[in-house]
């Protein structure tokens, strides 16, 4: 598989990478958020406030919440305008929230490692963090699932999840079904799911397995993979991938390959 496209980003300690419908989100050190668009021009740098540090994320049409409990918040960010909201989590410090969540046409319900429920309220225009009764909701039934396993990553938009100790499987949790099974967790530290593809991402390679034909990719001389994101732009898909330098934290990469 070869590289259609790259960028060097210097100056910058780049760790966190996302895509939101045809934008791709890389941090702006530790102060705010740079947007690409799918040519990897960049297009927007968003100041978001100082020591800002990005725990993981969810994607809500062209917004993403930004979780950061370092910085004991969630921004709540426009992709296209740019604009954002910081909403506190006073008094949920000691919430964790985990990969399992519902997306409803104006709210999210986040589960926690508690076994609680969180709503936020995406349309209000100040919105605010409020425990959730979640009996009966999809996201009280998938934790209820997920919780009988060692989970080591959920794709909630596919209702998948890898779980497993030394050896990973993958499930399709809603319908109790093994998908893949037997998977090594070898050198990788990152997973992902692109076109039913497993995309397994370790520091000297990245593995695309269950696909027709099995690809690996190599990074550039003296880098290391850190991520690897899917991206559709008019119904063709690509993956994108986020190198650091060995030498340098903040010198990096981003390429760009037809998936």
């Amino acid at each position: 598989m070869s590289t259609i496209k790259y960028i060097n980003i210097n100056n910058n300690d780049v760790y966190f990478l996302a895509c939101v419908n045809d934008k791709i989100l890389i941090n702006d050190n530790y102060k705010g958020m740079l947007i690409l668009d799918s040519e990897l021009n960049m297009i927007d740098a968003i100041e978001i406030m100082d020591d800002l540090v990005i725990y993981s994320y969810y994607v809500y049409q062209n917004k993403i919440l930004l979780y950061c409990p370092e910085n004991n918040n969630i921004v709540f960010l426009d992709v296209e305008s740019g604009k954002y909201i910081i909403i506190s989590l006073s008094g949920f410090e000691s919430e964790i929230f985990g990969d399992v969540y519902e997306l409803d046409d104006d709210k999210i319900i986040l589960a926690t490692y508690k076994g609680n429920f969180i709503c936020i309220d995406l349309l209000n225009q100040n919105p605010k963090l409020s425990y959730y009764n979640g009996t009966g909701t999809q996201v009280q039934k998938d934790y209820d699932i997920l919780k009988n396993y060692t989970v080591h990553k959920v794709f909630p938009d596919v209702t998948r999840a890898l779980v497993g100790n030394e050896e990973l499987c993958l499930i399709d949790y809603r319908k109790h079904m093994v998908l893949l099974e037997r998977i090594k967790q070898e050198q990788y530290h990152d997973y992902e799911l692109m076109n039913h593809c497993l995309v397994k991402i370790g520091e000297n390679n990245i593995n695309m397995t269950n696909c027709k034909n099995e690809v690996v990719l190599k990074p550039m001389k003296g880098y290391i993979y850190l991520r690897a994101k899917s991206l559709k732009v008019n119904e063709v898909s690509y993956i994108i991938t986020l190198a650091s330098c060995n030498d340098n934290a903040e010198s990096c990469m981003i390429e760009k390959h037809f998936l």
